[in-house]
């Protein structure tokens, strides 16, 4: 409170003018209708209706990119007795509409398959580069060949019974997509492809077992690749779950690749994690979880390798496969790019 005796002050001799002009009145009035613009915005926003859901009216536009993503389909072998198979044709993938269903095939189910093509390594690649690039690595500069000529000290090289696996485990960036294509399989008998759903059999690990499940996401192994001139290896675990919503990411699970070394856990979590491995291990060599069909010539499959496990049932014959391998990052470029995921 000013002192009742005191001089009043002279606002003029601190060179402030009690004179408004038009301007002051128009500033003032902007900033008023400014602060009630924000609110407005602040209040639609909090109880207005959502973007999606405005969009999704009749006559009121086409529905949002978020609205559209789906989410991704977890199956058993049970579930292919109501579902059609992922199936697409050469001709359609050619095709931008085609292109943007194979994708959603590999996204919504983990694999998607492509009929009608030649059964060569050029009309493979063909395919293949609707996508992306093949992915180079020490194995191939891209595309490569093989049958059960034991050329690479790798069991996919011979004729017998192959469990349930993902590729690339030793890779510190595993490869996204495996690509298969049957070139041949003359007089062969067996052969068959076997893929389970390791999203399918987390979720039951999860529910059944959640400490099992906690054991496999953060506790790691190591796997390992090695002949004559080459040596890949690389620690990480069978889990890896999104860190913004906690969804599983990927999974990194391949009993031929483990090293020698056991698990980095403490002593006292070493035999439950031997336990949460094989738990997870029996539901992915359970026929329940298990979908089984036949590579012919002319039919190519894209595999989601950081969530389908593919196997093979032991063959006599011939039985040549090309295939390749696909980037992490340039499968998730193509998938945004034709609005498969965010």
């Amino acid at each position: 409170m000013a002192n009742q005796g005191s001089d009043p002050i002279d606002l003029k001799e601190l060179g402030i003018t009690t004179d408004a002009t038009w301007w002051d009145y128009a500033l003032q009035a902007g900033m008023v209708i400014a602060a009630i613009a924000q609110v407005l915005c602040l209040f639609f926003a909090i109880f207005g209706p959502s973007s999606s859901s405005r969009s999704a009216k009749e006559g009121q536009g086409p529905l949002s990119k978020e609205s559209v993503i789906q989410k991704r389909i977890a199956w058993d072998a049970s579930s292919w007795s109501s579902l059609s198979l992922p199936a697409v044709t050469k001709a359609e993938v050619l095709t931008e509409g085609g292109l943007k269903q194979l994708l959603l095939n590999i996204h919504l189910h983990g694999y998607g398959l492509v009929s009608g093509c030649e059964p060569t390594e050029t009309d493979t690649e063909a395919i293949v580069r609707r996508i992306a690039a093949p992915m180079p690595t020490t194995f191939s500069p891209g595309m490569w060949t093989f049958t059960s000529n034991m050329a690479r000290g790798d069991t996919a090289y011979s004729n017998c019974y192959l469990a349930p696996h993902t590729d690339s485990t030793y890779f510190s960036n595993p490869c996204r997509i495996q690509v298969f294509h049957c070139l041949d399989r003359e007089g062969c008998t067996g052969g068959d492809t076997i893929l389970v759903d390791g999203q399918h059999c987390a979720e039951v690990l999860e529910a059944q077992d959640p400490a099992a499940m906690d054991l496999l996401c953060r506790a790691p192994l190591e796997y390992v690749y090695t002949e004559p001139g080459v040596c890949y290896k690389w620690v990480d675990t069978v889990f890896k779950k999104s860190p913004i919503d906690g969804s599983l990411q990927r999974v990194r699970f391949n009993m031929y690749d483990r090293s020698p070394r056991p698990p980095f856990c403490s002593l006292e979590e070493m035999n439950s994690f031997y336990r949460a491995l094989k738990k997870y291990a029996d539901l992915t060599l359970s026929p329940a979880n298990q979908l089984l069909m036949q590579l012919t010539p002319g039919t190519v499959i894209f595999i989601d390798n950081w969530r389908v496990l593919h196997g093979r049932t032991e063959f006599i014959g011939k039985r040549v496969v090309n295939g390749c391998y696909l980037d992490n990052d340039e499968y998730n470029h193509a998938s945004r790019k034709h609005d498969v995921i965010e």
